[in-house]
């Protein structure tokens, strides 16, 4: 079994997903199952918003539990941007495992995030100058990799070399052995498989799955509830995109948003939610505010919310696919709904993971900082 940690249930998703484009069987883990015969177990530790000796701690049992199974090689999905507590957690895994140092490349330059010189880009502009400078969690105010990561110029722990294209990942790949704990994005991980897996027995079947699963998916126009938490999401034009393709949006009132606990208005939206989902067969639910708005309200409130209104929605409409942006929101709906344990299946949409649940819905999960693909318009 190869098995990945992550801090959030994207990251553990979008794993799991590229691990089912090479034909192996995956899962995905809110809870590790020991018992899991799957190929490759993506477990969500959920730690990012955690303070960070909680985060360690967390991530320490979990990875006892995972290397009593002895799996085959476990690798630490981190964050693109290096949100989160990616060091501590790094250091928590090593200090169970033994392993001398981790190679950690989080740059994916498949979506024009790259590392050059020890500044981290994003499509072309220092990170400190994006978007993500102003994240409600993880603020990122340097476009230095040492700075976000507090590593000192002799640091040789946790190494983060520069990453400017697939072939510097894959050179990269092959400079790793037992001693080394490997992290970072899925670009990475995909080198690694490559490199481990004799990648030219499973491009094949990697071909054929994403054709056979993309027009599983496409093929019709079922009820798809699209739910977005992520500020990012908002900041990256989530409202455009939907307004652009006649999606009706339901978001939070005001009154809700700025904390009020109003059991009138909170019926009314979920209302409204449930109305607009009688009348379309798509329907994008939201928090509806970018990063610039600030509620009174903290952010686990918030997606409570959005959470219970989601809920409502299920309820009152059978709904065959769910999308879901941010890894919070994904990992808030699958903890009310008690789902656990998901099989990750292939799929030819790009940074988008397919979850399914036990009786559930398909679940589509992507990080808010990315859009969603063009494919996934033609059919809502």
């Amino acid at each position: 079994m190869i098995a990945v940690i992550a801090d959030d249930l994207s990251g553990a998703a979008e794993l799991a997903g590229a691990a089912a484009k090479f034909g192996l069987r995956a899962e995905v883990h809110t809870v590790f199952n020991a018992r899991a015969d799957a190929e490759l177990v993506a477990v969500d530790t959920d730690t990012r918003s955690l303070p960070a000796p909680e985060a360690a701690r967390r991530v320490a049992e979990i990875t006892r539990a995972i290397h009593a199974v002895q799996p085959t090689w476990i690798y630490k999905k981190t964050d693109s941007v290096l949100r989160g507590h990616v060091r501590k957690e790094i250091e928590a895994i090593l200090s169970v495992t033994g392993q001398t140092r981790a190679l950690l490349i989080p740059a994916n330059p498949s979506k024009q995030r790259i590392i050059r010189g020890g500044v981290y880009f994003v499509n072309g502009t220092p990170l400190a100058e994006t978007s993500f400078a102003r994240d409600p969690e993880h603020p990122r105010r340097s476009s230095r990799v040492a700075e976000l990561l507090a590593l000192n110029s002799v640091e040789k722990t946790c190494v983060v070399p520069d990453a400017t294209c697939a072939a510097d990942l894959a050179s990269h790949a092959q400079d790793v052995d037992a001693t080394t704990l490997t992290a970072g994005g899925v670009d990475f991980f995909q080198a690694l498989l490559r490199t481990k897996l004799a990648a030219a027995a499973h491009d094949d079947r990697f071909a054929q799955a994403a054709r056979v699963e993309s027009t599983h998916q496409f093929g019709a126009k079922p009820h798809t509830l699209f739910v977005c938490g992520s500020a990012a999401a908002w900041d990256n034009g989530c409202a455009e995109e939907c307004r652009a393709h006649q999606v009706p949006i339901v978001v939070m009132p005001e009154e809700l948003f700025a904390g009020s606990g109003n059991l009138s208005a909170i019926r009314d939206w979920h209302d409204a939610v449930a109305k607009a989902l009688h009348a379309h067969s798509g329907v994008m639910l939201a928090v509806g505010r970018g990063s610039h708005t600030r509620s009174p309200a903290v952010p686990r409130e918030l997606l409570a919310r959005l959470i219970d209104a989601t809920v409502h929605a299920l309820a009152s409409q059978t709904v065959e696919r769910i999308f879901l942006e941010g890894g919070a929101t994904a990992a808030a709906l699958l903890q009310r709904m008690n789902w656990t344990r998901l099989d990750a299946l292939a799929t030819g949409l790009i940074g988008v993971a397919v979850l399914r649940p036990a009786n559930g819905p398909l679940l589509f999960i992507k990080p808010g900082s990315y859009p969603w693909p063009t494919e996934v318009w033609p059919a809502v």
